[in-house]
């Protein structure tokens, strides 16, 4: 897909489903409800089942203290209608608040927010395959769960019951509240440093002794899916690596070194006359440049000098796959022996952030060359009418240009070149800023977050790869531009982004959703109700940290 009709893609999604939402919430506002008249839902959960469940009336202020442990209360603050037609009933529901009664012959069901975030019905209604990102709350699962607490079958609730959409607030034991959130005034190195330990952690739990991560998770049931994917294992093997060097702990170190063998000694492919990383036979460009990273960021924390073969390698491998006017040709044809001159997502950015990369480890010239060409390139890419106003995902084109002004004279010119990629990146965090949630301007903890209107969770990533963008920009700029009118507003925007990400780590609050609570909570989701658990998304967060630790320390 071209970078035109992608922009207008997303465009067209991001306008549809605010307006579609807007709508659906207009037509239905919810009414306070009086505590003396509020329904109250206590349930009682076991390892993510729920075993016990009692409705009352009245919401008694203090009661939360007297919970145990296993047992949460949810409480009706206000409720208003909604319609049993599964287009309309699926934007009708704010995602994590809302919930739904049913009433039909006299029986009454309650489906509450838990139930609904155990069997992953938000974002669930209308998905992209491609992407995984849903919204819409899934009216399948939802008159189902209905049904069966009804005792009738789901087409009697579509038919016959009366809906109520409750919006509610949750109550657990004292003992089980998360600490207060972080906010961007609160963010210190010693902050960050623990949450990259802890973001680290994590992740090495998921490397067994081959050096395969769980690669993707579910968090209720902490089940892998089976799926996998190259160039995320080796961008969450750079994480670690970047983490082993600041935090020294061996758990972390062994983790690195497991996941980075095995892309060098059980991935490695002969791809024409170089190696690459690939299992099938057409390798993606972005394994090999991950890998790249990943393996400079283990020489450089000291734990292993011996990769500088390996990395030189896999820059051959990406110069050979660029084209002459500096776009990188995304796959190769291992049978044919030829390069397929198809580009997708992010494989540009990381190409030339990895033969720069390779640069700084190996000296070699012509990587020096190849990156320079590839930020040229990245920064004249973005070019068709409208693209002032609107960007894609340059978070990795940010990356490769800020390490290019770090380590070229030549690139320090690129600030004030208004195509270059450093220039661009510049624009694109302007951009990023105007949609960067500001306080109380959701219905959702979303200062800090990106998004593209109040009505939609803001995304972990989105947040955690802008992050990483701004840390490399600040970087550059302070060294190429020092006196550069972007400077205070990118390092706000920073802060304000790792503070919201801090805040989206799955707390004990929701612990009694998860069979294993002890392997998920800490963790990060894609959202607040997409609880896929990915290690990408910790890589992304953990990065974007190491990032901020180094600008201040």
């Amino acid at each position: 897909m071209s970078d035109g009709r992608l922009a207008g893609v997303l465009l067209g999604y991001g306008l549809a489903l605010t307006v579609a939402s807007a709508a659906v919430y207009g037509r239905a506002r919810l009414r306070p409800t009086a505590p003396a008249d509020a329904t109250v839902v206590t349930s009682t959960w076991r390892r993510g089942e729920l075993v016990g469940r009692a409705s009352s009336r009245g919401d008694v202020a203090g009661a939360a203290s007297a919970l145990s442990v296993d047992t949460v209360r949810e409480v009706v603050v206000a409720e208003g209608p909604v319609s049993t037609e599964p287009r309309l009933f699926a934007l009708a529901l704010l995602p994590g608040k809302d919930g739904v009664r049913a009433r039909l012959d006299g029986r009454e069901a309650i489906v509450t927010v838990d139930d609904l975030l155990r069997v992953s019905a938000y974002e669930h209604a209308y998905a992209d395959p491609h992407t995984g990102i849903g919204f819409g709350t899934d009216p399948e699962l939802t008159f189902a769960l209905l049904a069966e607490r009804l005792g009738v079958p789901v087409a009697e609730v579509r038919a016959r019951a009366e809906l109520t959409r409750l919006r509610f607030r949750r109550d657990v034991a004292p003992e089980r509240a998360s600490p207060r959130p972080a906010t961007a005034a609160e963010l210190t190195t010693g902050l960050a440093r623990r949450a990259v330990l802890e973001l680290a952690l994590h992740l090495a739990k998921l490397v067994d002794t081959r050096g395969y991560y769980k690669y993707l998770v579910r968090a209720v049931t902490n089940e892998a899916d089976g799926s996998y994917s190259w160039p995320r294992h080796a961008g969450a093997t750079f994480f670690l690596a970047q983490a082993a060097g600041i935090t020294r702990e061996p758990a972390v170190v062994a983790a690195a070194q497991r996941a980075a063998a095995l892309l060098r000694d059980g991935v490695f492919a002969d791809c024409g006359a170089n190696r690459c990383v690939a299992l099938e036979p057409v390798a993606e460009v972005g394994s090999s440049a991950l890998a790249i990273l990943a393996f400079a960021a283990l020489d450089e924390s000291g734990f292993d000098t011996g990769y500088r073969a390996s990395v030189a390698s896999l820059a051959r491998f990406l110069r050979d796959q660029q084209r002459p006017d500096g776009e990188f040709r995304h796959f190769y044809d291992r049978r044919a022996r030829a390069p397929i001159d198809q580009q997708v997502l992010y494989y540009s950015g990381e190409a030339t952030l990895a033969l720069a990369k390779a640069y700084e480890l190996n000296h070699d010239p012509a990587d020096l060359a190849a990156a320079t060409r590839g930020s040229a390139r990245l920064g004249r890419s973005w070019e068709f009418f409208g693209s002032q106003y609107y960007f894609g995902e340059e978070h990795w084109t940010c990356q490769a240009a800020a390490e290019l002004a770090l380590i070229s004279p030549e690139a320090t010119r690129d600030v004030a070149n208004p195509r270059s990629a450093l220039s661009l990146c510049a624009r694109w965090h302007r951009y990023t800023r105007a949609i960067q949630y500001g306080p109380g301007e959701t219905p959702f903890d979303a200062e800090g977050g990106f998004g593209v209107g109040p009505l939609i969770p803001p995304r972990v990533t989105a947040a955690a790869s802008r992050a990483e963008a701004a840390g490399a920009l600040i970087a550059a700029l302070r060294q190429t531009a020092p006196a550069h009118p972007d400077l205070p507003a990118l390092e706000d925007e920073l802060k304000r982004a790792l503070a919201f990400i801090l805040r989206r780590r799955l707390g004990r609050e929701v612990e009694h959703l998860f069979v294993s609570p002890q392997d998920t909570v800490g963790r990060l989701p894609g959202d607040d109700v997409d609880w896929q658990l990915r290690i990408d998304y910790e890589q992304h967060a953990g990065s974007a940290l190491v990032r901020w630790i180094a600008l201040h320390e």
